[in-house]
């Protein structure tokens, strides 16, 4: 089972990230599925400089949890039957409506 992925990134950072990943032939959803396997294979969250130099895993451990439980309320299942949508637009829309529904 497949699951949409949803996140807020800064404009620049996306289009610079994008033109990147053009030229390594790859796409974002690559990119992010390496980041959950790199998660997965070492309990960290991939090192990323910020402005100040500081990378990712200087986080504190509040700032990193709340990171992992927006992640969670950000991701939902995708059942098969959203696989026959034609766009992302309509996936999301049918995901959340499930997704809301299920709350009562």
């Amino acid at each position: 089972m497949m699951v949409t992925v949803t996140a807020r990134v800064p404009a620049e950072i996306r289009r610079q990230g994008n033109a990147v990943l053009e030229q390594l032939n790859a796409t974002p959803t690559e990119l992010i599925r390496a980041a959950y396997e790199y998660v997965l294979a070492t309990g960290q969250i991939p090192v990323a400089q910020d402005s100040a130099g500081r990378d990712a895993s200087e986080l504190p451990v509040e700032k990193q949890r709340k990171l992992a439980e927006m992640i969670a309320r950000t991701t939902f299942d995708v059942s098969p039957s959203l696989l026959d949508f034609d766009s992302y637009k309509q996936i999301r829309a049918q995901g959340l409506a499930e997704k809301y529904e299920a709350l009562g």
